[in-house]
């Protein structure tokens, strides 16, 4: 359908914030099409407010390789809106230092992808990853927390995880999953070290 008809975007509704999981939060269709189609999906809650995207929060694993098409994906909206781009790591680690050393290949490919738009990494320690999310987002407050579902495991965690409710739901912002690509990265600046944040 989204070849068809030339889609780049598909909005669909969240569902109330009184679920305590956040594959009821979210819905069997609304998640089973933010894992699997081609293209981004925005989920909206149901009194979400519009508003200008200054702040756009990225969550990612960057114990795993990004997804070079999907940075750029994600570059272009950035550029798009004028948005400022928070890349968020949550790691089980307490060495934050080590973390960074172990994820800099990671680092790397976003200096690649991101090279023209205002962005930064922040690492933090936290026990459980989705809390240590939920915790970030409602202390800065986020306008878009964006996910892009590597292999649908960091997806999943996220979602059916017992916070998601509040973090989506009360906080009332969007959120925006980018499609897998599975594409290779391109040559570009490497000077992220002065855009990392450890906490």
């Amino acid at each position: 359908m989204t070849e068809a008809y030339g889609v780049d975007l598909i909005v669909m509704g969240l569902q109330g914030v009184g679920a305590t999981l956040g594959h009821a939060l979210i819905g069997s269709t609304t998640l089973s099409l933010m894992r699997s189609c081609p293209v981004p999906v925005l989920g909206v809650p149901p009194k979400a407010a519009y508003c200008d995207l200054k702040k756009v929060v990225l969550a990612s694993d960057l114990r795993q390789q990004p997804d070079r098409q999907l940075l750029v994906k994600l570059r272009d909206f950035v550029s798009t809106f004028r948005s400022t781009l928070q890349v968020l790591h949550i790691d089980r680690e307490k060495d934050l230092p080590t973390v960074y050393i172990e994820v800099q290949g990671a680092l790397n490919a976003l200096d690649r992808a991101l090279y023209d738009v205002e962005y930064k990494v922040i690492l933090q320690h936290r026990k459980k990853v989705a809390a240590g999310i939920q915790e970030y987002l409602q202390a800065h407050k986020t306008n878009l927390l964006v996910l892009g579902p590597r292999h649908h495991s960091f997806l999943d965690r996220l979602l059916h995880a017992s916070v998601t409710a509040t973090m989506v739901g009360d906080s009332l912002f969007p959120l925006l999953t980018l499609p897998e690509t599975h594409t290779e990265g391109h040559p570009g600046a490497e000077d992220g070290v002065e855009k990392i944040q450890l906490h």
